[in-house]
Formats: structure tokens, C-alpha cells, sequence
């Protein structure tokens, strides 16, 4: 059913809640009347396309859901009459491309999640200051992110999100990412949280994460990752939280964490480490207090493989299950 009928809803709302309906399209200029309008939900629907003049005379509406439709295409402009909007759901639907005007005049916009879509497209500016200058959250999880896309698009000159941007966290968990180069994330400076797990990574390249000084937590977990290489995590010097389980890591090198002297939990458990190469594998762990090592198949120990941890105020160390003898 199409959605085409204004005189249904009184002007005096703040909130409607039409999820969980048939409608498949919504006709230009049905929500006109409701210029109070606070908070719409249309998921749950059959809505396969979001035309220009869908919303219309929702000048003060501040979130709208509509995830779980069957949305594939989002006409440019389609959302720029939301210049009071700060939350937008649009994950599980069938988007498979954002193009540059496609969240044009989201000005107060600070969430978005296409998570569960198909996307495998992004236009460079997609995520910009431009459209959305408030935006501080963006999930793109679940997606067909490649490679391609994200490095280009992050580290090229044309950003996918541009470097004066506030996003402060990023969710590409479960894309298929198989390389993080160097000044992978260089324009992001607000970032303070990135998932990247479930994302077929293979390879961390040194220096990936260099100009996130404000990061505090990053997780890598339940990828395809073999080693880690010295400076991989260089220049995160404001990183709490390092999360490296369920890789197929098989050893530490020394000096691998060296910087983060912040770092208060590192997740390395469900691994196939094998060895601990050095006594400085752990150095520079000033402030680490857990540490998780349970899991792996460890086969040689150099004498004093955690000395590097002397000093730290280590309170928890879980080596279960990791074939000592």
C-alpha cells in the first residue's frame, strides 16, 4: 500500500509510529501537516524507494527509522527538508551505493547506520562535512565493503569523510576488508572507537592506525590476521582497549605494543600463538592490568616472556588452555 494521505494524522503529533505495516512507497507531501513531528517510525515495511518530497513539512522531526524495509534506492536530496534530524536508521535493507548528495542537508545529523545493507559503493564525500557536519556515529557493518572502496575513499584526497568531521566511532564489522594499509585512517582525528571485526583481515600494514590520537578502543577480533609487525599500532597513544582475539596470530614479536602506554586490556586469547619471541614482546604495557592469552597452542616461552610487564599494574592474566607444562 502506498502512504499518499495527509488528512490522516492530526497536526499536533510529536510522535507516529506506522511500523510493522504493508506500505511500499510513501507519495510526496503526506506528511506535510505534521510540522511538530518529533519522531517517525516506518520500519518493518515494504518501502523500496525513498523519492524527493517523501518528508516534506517534517521541519522538526529528530529521528526516523527505517530499517528493515526494502529499500534499494535513495533519491539525492531525498532527506534535505531533516535539517533538524540527529538519528537515521536505515539498516537491513538492499542499498548498494551511497552516492555524494545522497544524505544532503542532514546539518544536525550525529547518527546513521546502513549496517545489514549490501553496500559495496561509496562516492567519495558520501560522508562529508558538507552534508553532515555533526555526524559523531556511522555504522557500515554487514555490508560488502571491499578494500578498494575503503582505502581509496579514506585515504585518497577526496575523503568518503572529510577530515574536519567529528565522527568518534565507526563500525565496519563484518565487510570484507582484507588489507588495512598505512594512514589507513589519517583523516579521521576524532575517532575514539573502530570495529573492525568479522572482516576477512589479513593484513596490517605498520603505521595503519597512525593519527588517531584520541582512540581509545579498536577491535580487530575474528579475522584472518598471522602476524603483527612492529609499529602496527604506532601512534595510538590514547588506546585503552585492544582487542586481537580469534585471529591466526602464531607469535609476538618484541616491541609489538610498543607506545601504547595507555593500554589497560589486550585481548590476544583464541589465537595459534606459538611463541613468545622476546622479553619486550609486552614492553611499554606501563598501564596495562589485563591480559588475555588463554587458547593458544604455546610451544616455546623465552625466559622471561611478560617481564616486559614489570611495573604494569597487571591485576588479571588468563592463560588458560594454552598447553603449559
Amino acid at each position: 500500500a502506498s502512504l499518499n494521505n495527509d488528512s490522516l494524522f492530526a497536526d499536533s503529533l510529536d510522535t507516529l509510529d506506522l511500523s510493522g505495516n504493508w506500505i511500499d512507497a510513501i507519495t510526496p507531501g503526506t506528511f506535510g501537516r505534521l510540522a511538530r513531528l518529533a519522531h517517525l517510525r516506518l520500519e518493518y515495511n515494504r518501502i523500496g524507494a525513498v523519492r524527493q518530497g517523501a518528508f516534506l513539512g517534517l521541519h522538526s522531526l529528530s529521528t526516523l527509522a527505517l530499517f528493515a524495509n526494502q529499500i534499494q534506492t535513495i533519491e539525492p536530496g531525498a532527506f534535505s527538508p531533516l535539517g533538524q534530524l540527529t538519528e537515521l536508521e536505515l539498516a537491513a535493507n538492499r542499498i548498494e551505493a551511497i552516492a555524494n548528495q545522497t544524505f544532503a542537508g542532514l546539518a544536525r545529523l550525529a547518527r546513521l547506520s546502513l549496517a545489514s545493507n549490501r553496500v559495496r559503493s561509496l562516492e567519495p564525500g558520501c560522508f562529508g562535512t558538507t552534508s553532515m557536519p555533526r555526524l559523531t556515529e556511522l555504522s557500515l557493518g554487514s555490508n560488502q565493503i571491499g578494500e578498494d572502496t575503503l582505502v581509496a575513499g579514506l585515504a585518497g584526497s577526496s575523503s568518503l569523510i572529510s577530515p574536519a568531521a567529528l565522527v568518534r566511532r565507526l563500525d565496519l564489522t563484518n565487510n570484507w576488508i582484507e588489507l588495512l594499509p598505512t594512514d589507513a585512517f589519517a583523516s579521521l582525528t576524532s575517532l575514539s572507537r573502530l570495529l573492525v571485526r568479522f572482516s576477512r583481515l589479513r593484513t596490517l600494514e605498520a603505521y595503519a592506525f597512525r593519527g588517531l590520537r584520541q582512540l581509545t578502543e579498536l577491535d580487530l577480533g575474528h579475522n584472518e590476521l598471522d602476524s603483527l609487525q612492529n609499529g602496527s599500532f604506532a601512534g595510538l597513544h590514547s588506546l585503552r582497549k585492544l582487542y586481537l582475539f580469534g585471529n591466526r596470530i602464531r607469535s609476538v614479536p618484541g616491541h609489538a605494543f610498543l607506545g601504547l602506554v595507555r593500554l589497560t586490556s589486550l585481548y590476544l586469547d583464541q589465537n595459534r600463538i606459538e611463541r613468545v619471541e622476546s622479553s619486550q614482546s609486552f614492553a611499554g604495557l606501563a598501564s596495562l592490568e589485563e591480559l588475555y592469552f588463554a587458547g593458544n597452542a604455546v610451544q616455546s616461552l623465552v625466559a622471561g616472556a611478560f617481564s616486559g610487564l614489570a611495573g604494569a599494574p597487571i591485576r588479571s592474566l588468563k592463560l588458560a588452555s594454552i598447553g603449559l607444562c
